[in-house]
């Protein structure tokens, strides 16, 4: 199962990750979205899915968290590139997360 990225944090609240937000001691807004995930339905091993942002402000700091988010994610799943795959060369498979 191929990811598209979320468009904000709205869309990624949605889809089940949750905002932590911290003001550090320096001022900067630390953002961590996070989301439980129990591992692919063939044994794999769960935990939580977590991106990480910073920022002078929370808007900028949730909008680094979000990118983040997004990176992580196409490492994990794959980017949905809107066409049907072939799969990968390298003999391994995407991960399939049950959430």
């Amino acid at each position: 199962m191929a990811s598209a990225d979320f468009a904000n944090l709205a869309a990624a609240t949605t889809a089940g990750y949750k905002e932590i937000v911290t003001i550090g001691g320096d001022g900067q807004t630390y953002v961590v979205l996070e989301k439980p995930i129990t591992g692919d339905p063939d044994g794999g091993v769960g935990g939580v899915f977590r991106a990480f942002g910073l920022g002078a402000t929370q808007a900028a700091a949730e909008t680094r968290a979000v990118a983040a988010l997004n990176n992580k994610r196409v490492h994990r799943y794959g980017a949905d590139t809107g066409q049907t795959s072939s799969g990968k060369k390298n003999g391994n498979t995407h991960t399939r997360d049950v959430t």
